[in-house]
């Protein structure tokens, strides 16, 4: 994709090869770029007032409203991005790395817990990706909260150092002989700088504070520059990271967007380390008289970082509703058992009795039986009654009602007579007479015993109507 407004400067030039290209002069300043369209944490009016204030002597400020496009970044040289809240559109992105393949730099600071934004997906391209954690220090020193990290030996890469002046008084009766080398022959300057500065620059790290900020994931082509050292959690976790390839632009991306704040800029060297970050950025000149293309970073550094690998806790809140007991060995009993009872918890003697008699003489108290002191009661009570209850029996229970025929049970005499009546035939006069007998209750009785109760009740049935 190209740029419609392509003004970026070629990383492969001279600042003043370019400005004679383009006709400005040396006090040409260069445009940075502050996005404020993603609901960002920090804005140049909301928190970076005191970095505004330090790079509008030798930059030219802007702010980036709407939607990132073209057009809106092609003028500036450095894009910073802090904390979005956001999501960003597939243009916008494409437009970033538009930016990056041209030239362009951009400066990404992030925080500690979730991302709300998908700037992940974009960073993940460079082999970069800020991590939903938190940094703390591990124990108390200078700053009160334990998110508030004081970092002193942070930088994984020793140009940074160099870059932002970390290093001892020797090291500048050396400049001339780095002034002497021919510019051309870079290698030879580069490779001499070097085996210098591994033989005698013993660079002393920027201390930092490190405030809510989170870890950062690196891999190639991406290099980490700083870590968060060994006296905060994680110990050695890179929180900060450089991508830079040959002709293209540069990225920087930082775990936190405070530790440029108004409120913590000037704390320990923060300046410093946000000096040294532009200076990369930008191509700036060292006090060494570098030119630009030699602001490049360390190459052992680089393939080795001293990192350690992301190491997860358990989960303590969870662990410590699931409590379990240890396990121990029980010890082997005594061979004679009677030496595991304890006499002494509950026994009767008169160990005590010679005490109990001593104990007359001093509180002179007669040694007589004691008697029983009558209460006397200023108030009435109630006549007592004794608490009594009534036995509680066990109920019965409930009838077997599958082994009854309801419907033979609750059915009416005509229903049952009625019944037995289709059952039997002219044969069973006999059993239809004892089984009629037993529906109107005339129990233990022959065929004959019963046709006697019925006339007879039937006669005096009679005479009463008569």
């Amino acid at each position: 994709m190209m740029l419609a407004n392509d003004s970026f400067v070629p990383s492969t030039l001279n600042y003043s090869q370019f400005y004679q290209t383009t006709g400005q002069s040396s006090s040409y300043q260069q445009q940075i770029s502050f996005s404020i369209s993603k609901k960002e944490l920090f804005t140049p009016s909301n928190g970076f007032k005191s970095l505004i204030k330090k790079l509008k002597h030798n930059f030219k400020i802007s702010q980036i409203k709407s939607e990132i496009n073209v057009e809106a970044i092609s003028s500036s040289k450095l894009l910073i991005i802090a904390a979005p809240s956001e999501k960003y559109s597939s243009k916008e992105f494409d437009a970033l790395h538009a930016f990056i393949d041209h030239g362009g730099a951009l400066l990404y600071l992030g925080t500690e817990g979730t991302e709300k934004s998908n700037f992940n997906y974009f960073l993940e391209e460079f082999g970069i990706s800020v991590n939903s954690d938190s940094v703390t220090r591990t124990s108390y020193f200078k700053y009160f909260h334990p998110k508030e990290n004081f970092i002193s030996n942070g930088i994984i890469n020793r140009e940074i150092n160099r870059i932002a002046g970390k290093q001892p008084k020797s090291m500048t009766e050396n400049e001339n002989v780095l002034d002497a080398l021919p510019s051309a022959n870079r290698i030879g300057r580069q490779s001499f700088s070097n085996q210098y500065a591994n033989q005698q620059y013993n660079f002393s790290d920027l201390t930092m504070v490190y405030p809510f900020g989170s870890t950062i994931n690196v891999d190639k082509p991406s290099v980490p520059i700083i870590s968060t050292g060994s006296a905060s959690y994680p110990t050695n976790r890179p929180i900060g990271a450089v991508y830079h390839q040959y002709g293209k632009g540069k990225i920087v991306v930082l775990g936190s967007c405070h530790i440029f704040s108004d409120q913590y800029l000037d704390k320990e060297e923060n300046g410093k380390l946000f000096d040294a970050i532009i200076k990369f950025l930008l191509d700036g000149n060292t006090k060494f008289r570098i030119e630009v293309d030699h602001l490049c970073l360390d190459s052992i550094d680089a393939d080795d970082p001293d990192v350690s690998d992301y190491h997860y806790v358990p989960d303590i809140f969870s662990h410590s509703e699931q409590i379990k007991c240890c396990i121990q060995e029980s010890e082997e009993p005594p061979k004679d058992f009677r030496k595991m009872f304890d006499k002494s918890l509950f026994k009767f003697d008169m160990n005590l009795f010679p005490k109990v008699l001593k104990a007359h003489e001093v509180l002179k108290v007669k040694p007589v039986p004691l008697t029983l002191i009558e209460p006397q009661f200023e108030l009435p009570l109630p006549e007592f009654e004794p608490a009594v209850f009534p036995p509680t029996f066990r109920s019965l229970p409930p009838p077997p009602l599958e082994l009854f025929d309801l419907d033979e049970e609750f059915a009416t005499n005509e229903e049952k007579l009625a019944k037995l009546a289709n059952k039997c035939s002219s044969d069973d006069i006999d059993y239809f007479i004892k089984e009629a007998g037993k529906i109107f209750g005339f129990y233990n009785d022959d065929s004959f015993g019963i046709l006697e109760k019925v006339v007879r009740q039937i006669i005096d049935w009679k005479k009463v109507n008569i």
